[in-house]
């Protein structure tokens, strides 16, 4: 144990666990507010074909975590299970593969020109990953 650092008490570390996980919890409440409780993919064919799953609405990371660890507005986007899926996976269609940061780019993309539209900063760091 490091005498400058001392591990802090059990009890404190569950604490800031907690105000942490509530905290992203009202980020992600406030983004699906921001998106309209509905999938932010504007071509998103659940809607028609499979309403059950257009209703599971999950907040995706337009960044990656691992690459980011923010939890703000402009980097969290309100997708579907159909579109979530295709986020994390990457879409396949007509012989070509999509890759999962095209695919978010593409959402980003058609979304530009709705009046929230916040996700300016996502977008440009998405085309500099791109392009490397």
């Amino acid at each position: 144990m490091c005498l400058r650092f001392p591990k802090p008490e059990k009890r404190d570390r569950g604490k800031r666990r907690k105000e942490v996980l509530d905290n992203r919890n009202e980020v992600k409440d406030e983004v699906r507010r921001l998106d309209g409780y509905k999938c932010a993919n504007p071509n998103c064919m659940a809607k028609d074909r499979y309403n059950v799953l257009y209703q599971i609405l999950s907040v995706h990371h337009i960044i990656k975590l691992s690459e980011t660890v923010i939890d703000e507005p402009w980097n969290l986007i309100t997708l579907c299970a159909f579109c979530h899926n295709y986020a994390e996976n990457g879409v396949k269609a007509k012989g070509k593969r999509l890759t999962v940061r095209k695919f978010m780019l593409w959402i980003l993309e058609n979304k530009k020109n709705e009046p929230n539209y916040r996700h300016a900063e996502a977008e440009e760091r998405l085309r500099r990953k791109i392009d490397r």
